[in-house]
């Protein structure tokens, strides 16, 4: 298994036995109400985001979790060195009444940041990550009201710098949401959308089941996509023309302009590396980035042309269909790569006249005996 899905794919299951570990812990030794502290739900909501590779809730965890462990790190260090507490929030990790694995449970405050940060480098950032992050925030809000005012959960009844309240208490709400917005999640956006490559913006979701892809998406997506197609499908065509293998491709932008297209070369050039992906790739020159580019491709791409769609973060893949040849399109998704199958029954059809035809140049193609 290649590095960079092992390690994704270790990540992920490291994610989904530490809440499944500490989320009961937690809560049979602190108490449910502890779990409404915002950094413990953001524990969950992180983990939930890495196991289903979904980009835009470990991109709303990291507009706080990074801010939140450096705060908390911060104040064990300074205690640690000076015997002091710089900002407070960490007394517990030194209350002896609780058992000391226990306490450094707690260490999730350093971990979590730097699996969201790795994991934002393959997954990208979603910009909407904002308005999610402030709504599940005002909704922990609201409900940590409903606690004891002893308690001061996420500071719903005191806020943390004069320790008073701030009027009623849909003013006093606002007012914590609004300061959580503009010292924490807003300027940390800013700082994540230039760091890291954007994620794929869309309303799709591709969910694998078997070897067939099922996926929801907006018409306007839908519609776009197979525009797409439409040019690698041409671009097959001419390929049949010349007497090559019916596989097009074509590179796009985000935004749907034509970066290179091309075709499969193999049997008109004798150039084993004459793949369809790699002729469009090719085509359409030096890019700074590929995060958001689009690889549209009449077929689910092989390992070969999988693993240049890897090496440069090509952040979409549209396949026509993966019937004739599922390829490498598991391994592209287990790698944080969005991988979308339009099942086309023209590409279908057109390679699977081909295949029949031309069984030992095909087999050649896939490296087949």
């Amino acid at each position: 298994m290649p590095g960079g899905t092992r390690a994704f794919t270790v990540a992920r299951w490291i994610a989904l036995i530490w809440v499944l570990t500490w989320f009961p812990l937690y809560t049979w030794f602190w108490g449910w109400k502890n779990m409404m502290h915002l950094c413990d739900v953001s524990v969950v909501i992180a983990c939930l985001g890495l196991w289903f590779r979904q980009s835009l809730l470990v991109s709303s965890q990291a507009l706080l979790a990074p801010l939140v462990g450096v705060v908390w790190s911060l104040d064990v260090l300074w205690r640690i060195v000076t015997g002091h507490h710089l900002i407070g929030g960490t007394e517990y990790m030194w209350d002896t009444h609780y058992a000391l694995w226990l306490r450094l449970l707690s260490c999730f405050h350093i971990g979590l940041p730097v699996a969201l940060l790795w994991a934002l480098q393959i997954l990208g950032y979603d910009r909407r990550a904002l308005p999610l992050q402030t709504v599940i925030t005002g909704a922990v809000l609201i409900f940590s009201r409903f606690l004891s005012p002893e308690l001061n959960m996420n500071f719903v009844f005191q806020d943390p710098l004069l320790h008073r309240g701030w009027g009623p208490a849909p003013e006093h709400l606002t007012i914590i949401l609004a300061g959580c917005v503009a010292v924490f999640f807003w300027p940390t956006h800013l700082m994540l959308l230039r760091a890291f490559p954007s994620a794929p913006s869309r309303h799709k979701e591709s969910v694998q089941t078997g070897k067939k892809g099922m996926a929801t998406d907006s018409v306007r997506d839908e519609e776009e996509h197979e525009a797409m197609l439409q040019t690698a499908l041409r671009e097959a065509r001419v390929g049949l023309a010349e007497g090559g293998i019916p596989i097009g491709a074509a590179l796009f932008t985000r935004e749907g302009k034509l970066l290179g297209k091309g075709h499969n070369r193999r049997v008109q050039q004798g150039d084993p590396s004459a793949h369809g992906e790699t002729d469009a790739f090719r085509r359409a020159g030096r890019q700074r980035t590929y995060r958001d580019k689009i690889m549209v491709t009449t077929l689910a791409p092989c390992w070969y042309c999988s693993g240049l769609i890897r090496q440069f973060g090509i952040g979409t893949v549209v396949v026509g269909e993966s019937v004739n040849f599922q390829g490498a399109i598991d391994w592209l998704r287990e790698n944080g790569i969005e991988v979308i199958d339009l099942h086309s029954g023209e590409c279908i059809d057109l390679l699977a006249k081909y295949v029949k035809e031309h069984p030992e140049v095909w087999k050649e193609d896939i490296g087949e005996e």
